[in-house]
């Protein structure tokens, strides 16, 4: 048995040899499929096993009969589910996402990631950022500079429960008297529930089904109104149809906006609304009875070109920059907060209709990056009108 074991150990060296592996065990643990272990463990294993083959080996031989020989190979059966369960099993983690905003002070990060770490958490990406104008945006001199972070990490949720992560970042919150300290884990939360408002131009509300299609979107678009008529067979209709999205349409224009009717629409089944090119200016009144964050996409580079029809106004000054805006909807008419803002340079050799396509794939793009800077809690509002991306 020992020469045989010797022999057994050399052919697994040779094997490791070749296949180009550094130990024996280790060779052995990859051609059978199993997950790195312990040394102890392949050791173990390792033994077990070649044991276990010499057993069946001598037994087979010195069978008479096919019957026992069978016989032989069900009684060793037993060893091989042994060593699957001294394989260690993968925890399983997911991601969350803490957003955190206090004074500017020192220790802060350094609690942060002490609280993930003594939870056996994993920080993947911590973006920090300070406002330096923050006094001056209060109106208070001796005010200090704000801190804002985003701070990703992953955690096995059955080892830090949900109570007790918020429970630790509450303490976190109050040590350090914090404006803001909200976790938010995606997998474990229900997704943001969108709606959607379009005209009569949808290459911006069908670019953002297209994203949401190809789960680029992590979250749930419930409503789409227009003012608009579209046609059933439409490209727009389609793929509404294809993911049980209600379709709207409620005929506003300047002379009646027909904003009780949006509200009564959007107002329980949305977390916050996209204007994907809707081209009706909502009122004071709509803003604060809706309550909640509206994004709008606007065919400019603001703070130039406001208003309608601003690929005219850029053609007729002969610009060499055309761009596109996506910004918070506030009472005053296209400004800030700016979310992004994506630009392309045209030439005198480029038409009206040019300047229109150009700006359209601008449009599109523009919007679907704001939108998912949202859904990722990404944006930081500061400074009253200012908006920085933590990304």
């Amino acid at each position: 048995l020992s020469d045989s074991i010797y022999l057994c150990t050399d052919m697994a060296s040779s094997f490791a040899r070749v296949r180009g592996y550094k130990s024996s065990t280790s060779s052995f643990s990859r051609a059978r499929g199993y997950q790195c272990r312990p040394s102890t463990v392949r050791a173990r294993c390792l033994g077990q096993t070649w044991y276990a083959s010499l057993r069946k080996l001598a037994a087979t031989a010195a069978a008479t009969t096919k019957a026992e020989a069978e016989a032989v190979n069900h009684d060793m059966r037993p060893l091989r589910p042994w060593l699957a369960t001294t394989l260690p099993k993968q925890k399983k983690t997911t991601e969350a996402i803490h957003l955190f905003r206090c004074r500017d002070q020192q220790g802060v990060v350094a609690s942060i990631s002490e609280i993930i770490r003594r939870n056996a958490g994993n920080m993947q990406t911590c973006d920090l950022f300070v406002d330096p104008d923050a006094a001056t945006s209060n109106g208070q001199a001796s005010s200090p500079p704000v801190f804002h972070s985003r701070t990703t990490f992953a955690y096995n949720p059955k080892a830090w429960e949900p109570l007790q992560l918020q429970h630790d970042f509450e303490n976190l919150h109050q040590q350090y008297d914090a404006v803001q300290s909200e976790v938010h884990v995606p997998y474990l939360q229900a997704k943001q529930r969108v709606g959607l408002l379009c005209s009569s131009l949808t290459h911006c509300v069908v670019e953002l089904l297209h994203r949401y299609e190809a789960n680029e979107l992590p979250c749930e678009f419930t409503v789409c109104v227009s003012n608009h008529d579209h046609a059933p067979d439409s490209v727009l209709r389609q793929l509404l149809r294809r993911h049980n999205i209600a379709f709207h349409y409620i005929p506003a224009s300047t002379a009646d906006r027909h904003e009780l009717d949006i509200l009564s629409v959007v107002q329980s089944q949305t977390d916050f609304l996209v204007l994907a090119r809707y081209m009706q200016i909502l009122s004071p009144a709509f803003l604060s009875t809706y309550g909640r964050d509206i994004i709008n996409i606007h065919h400019g580079l603001l703070p130039s070109f406001k208003g309608a029809n601003p690929y005219r106004q850029a053609y007729d000054y002969g610009v060499k920059m055309i761009g596109a805006t996506a910004h918070f909807v506030t009472e005053d008419l296209d400004e800030w907060p700016i979310i992004e803002q994506l630009v392309e340079r045209v030439s005198h050799r480029d038409s009206l209709q040019g300047f229109q396509t150009k700006t359209r794939f601008l449009e599109r793009q523009c919007l679907f990056q704001a939108v998912s800077y949202y859904l990722d809690y990404k944006i930081v509002r500061y400074s009253k009108d200012r908006c920085a991306i933590l990304n």
